[in-house]
């Protein structure tokens, strides 16, 4: 087992008090740079800590709104290739439904594509909160000829 050395002219900082109010109180003693450094990193590295919990409140909290989402497109036609017919929902639908909850719970959602030539199309979503803090998620196919499709 590992042992705790205090020493004496070291005062612990009570219990719930935030790296800040540390970092506040070492600016009143006079504290040396090498304190304030690690101070600072304690601090940013406890605000990302928060900012993660609360994304995922968030995320916890707008799941159990988000109702489900009923298809509301079809496609139907016949080409050369055959008949083509299904149901989807479509990206504005989806969006009508779920950006509102996402919103009470501070979060938002973005899309980055990369579709170089004759490359795998590559989509990421990132979804983030007002915190600061998100989380990406990026799926790659290749491209769909298939159908009445057209390659652009």
């Amino acid at each position: 087992m590992g042992q705790v050395i205090v020493h004496e002219d070291t005062p612990l900082a009570p219990v719930g008090m935030t790296p800040m109010a540390m970092l506040q109180a070492a600016v009143e003693r006079g504290a040396g740079i090498d304190v304030m450094e690690r101070l600072m990193s304690l601090h940013e590295r406890w605000e990302a800590n928060e900012a993660r919990k609360a994304f995922n409140a968030a995320i916890a909290n707008a799941k159990a709104e988000i109702p489900v989402i009923f298809k509301n497109r079809e496609v139907d036609f016949t080409s050369t290739k055959g008949r083509t017919h299904y149901r989807h929902e479509d990206l504005a639908g989806i969006a009508s439904v779920v950006d509102p909850i996402l919103a009470r719970h501070g979060l938002s959602y973005r899309f980055r594509t990369q579709s170089p030539v004759n490359e795998p199309v590559t989509v990421t979503c990132i979804i983030s909160h007002r915190d600061g803090y998100f989380e990406e998620n990026t799926l790659s196919a290749g491209r769909d000829d298939t159908g009445n499709k057209n390659s652009h």
